[in-house]
């Protein structure tokens, strides 16, 4: 017989680390149990009496009530005390979790009474693991548990029954009841969510493994339609020490920093915002102008590869001059604007910018992952120049020339397999290509206005 479990999620919305780790363990103890009842809701929405409706990461209703599950992704120990509330390793939370789980469960009985229904309703933390150290106070205000505890807990009706918040009834809820209360919870994130962050309304998940983008209704615009922008999603963990956090922070706001620098570029997209979650504080967001168009590499043969690789170069020349190396450039990052021929540059998350700290460990390690990145970047990023970006382009007007995608996995095949495309080319393109993806950065072209001025010549 097929189990009746039911895993409920908003389209689109966003599961952290912590919250995958929580809930394939949920489904895995269920599948043990043999529980065919329990049901779980994953970022449903409980609403409040004054209007402020608040995400929840887990809600299980099951036949020992309702819990609501906090998620945390501590690295470090944590201690939990009355006087400064939640402290991992040197660093005080901003908001104590055991509030927002208790919030969050008088929230939800308060729902369901109003739905006539007398559900038990608890909350609990839940930290993403079983081996971070936890200290003072775990029994008051909030259960706190270790993953596989508070699991087998909430499951087995411990949580609801031995100090939990509004543990007013021992009775067990049939199936209908926990259907009715699922139901109707399940209904109002539908009705009340529709994918809101802070006054953007989410449209649809934009295509793309490297980046966490949405198409989204800016609902704040002066204008009479509301203006379309690109919400960019950074995740944003917790950490030992300050100086820890700072580095994931400059990390994540760099894509933003570099837009700023860059607002007056022509070729570039213009920000709006950058602002942390309300409803999840391992979140932070980038707004920005949503480009309306197709990746260079996807257009057919109707967009003219040359020219768009030379106003692409014109655009990258002006933000060296502006003190910004992009650094990570690939031909995802090139998007030809729909119903113009001017090409548009994104992404530059991983960019050097003049007067900022460039190394973090997050972009050593994706800068070495992309064949496009200059060689001297994928050894040393903080000596990124305008060079390196002459580099990766030279790659990908080479493979958009060749119509052929490079695939080596290796330095040595990668450069075997430049030489073999770039002699398929006419020698006047050829010369160019190779002046451009010389392994060598001294015997490279040095800037894009030399760049764009060689490729000109052969229009």
């Amino acid at each position: 017989m097929p189990r009746k479990f039911l895993w409920r999620q908003p389209f689109g919305s966003r599961r952290d680390w912590g919250e995958h780790v929580v809930g394939n363990e949920l489904q895995e103890a269920l599948v043990r149990r043999k529980d065919d009842t329990t049901q779980v809701l994953v970022n449903c929405i409980i609403p409040s009496p004054d209007g402020g409706d608040r995400e929840a990461d887990f809600v299980v209703i099951g036949p020992y009530g309702a819990t609501v599950i906090e998620v945390k992704n501590f690295a470090g120990p944590v201690q939990f005390d009355g006087q400064q509330g939640c402290i991992n390793g040197t660093r005080k939370m901003p908001k104590d979790p055991r509030t927002q789980a208790k919030e969050a469960a008088q929230r939800l009985r308060s729902f369901f009474l109003e739905k006539d229904l007398r559900f038990p309703c608890n909350g609990l933390v839940l930290l993403a693991s079983d081996t971070v150290q936890i200290g003072g106070q775990t029994e008051l205000v909030c259960k706190v548990r270790h993953l596989s505890r508070g699991i087998r807990e909430v499951l087995s009706g411990e949580i609801g029954h031995d100090g939990g918040f509004f543990a007013d009834s021992k009775h067990l809820l049939n199936d209908e009841l926990i259907e009715r209360g699922t139901t109707e919870l399940w209904g109002n994130t539908f009705r009340t969510r529709k994918e809101l962050i802070e006054d953007y309304l989410i449209v649809q998940r934009l295509p793309g493994k490297q980046f966490h983008e949405y198409k989204a209704q800016w609902l704040g615009s002066a204008e009479k339609r509301a203006k379309i922008v690109r919400l960019q999603r950074h995740e944003f963990g917790s950490f030992r020490n300050e100086q820890e956090r700072q580095r994931e922070l400059d990390q994540v706001q760099r894509n933003y920093n570099a837009l700023s620098r860059l607002a007056k570029v022509p070729g570039i997209p213009v920000p709006h915002r950058f602002f942390p979650d309300s409803d999840d504080d391992g979140l932070l967001w980038t707004a920005y102008d949503f480009v309306v168009g197709t990746a260079l590499e996807q257009c057919g043969p109707s967009v003219p590869v040359l020219p768009a690789i030379i106003q692409a170069a014109e655009t990258l020349g002006r933000c060296h001059k502006e003190g910004v190396v992009h650094r990570a450039l690939t031909p995802a990052c090139i998007v030809m604007v729909e119903g113009s021929q001017q090409p548009t540059i994104l992404h530059f998350d991983f960019s050097r910018i003049s007067g900022e700290t460039t190394i973090a460990s997050r972009i050593t390690g994706h800068l070495r992952q992309l064949r496009y990145v200059a060689p001297e970047v994928r050894r040393r990023p903080h000596d990124a120049t305008p060079a390196a970006d002459v580099y990766s382009l030279g790659l990908i007007a080479l493979e958009l020339f060749a119509r052929r995608s490079l695939t080596a996995s290796s330095d040595e095949e990668l450069q075997q397999e430049i030489y073999e495309q770039t002699q398929a080319l006419i020698p006047s393109k050829r010369l160019i290509i190779e002046r451009m993806v010389d392994p060598e950065p001294i015997r490279r072209i040095q800037n894009m206005d030399e760049v764009a001025k060689e490729l000109g010549r052969l229009l």
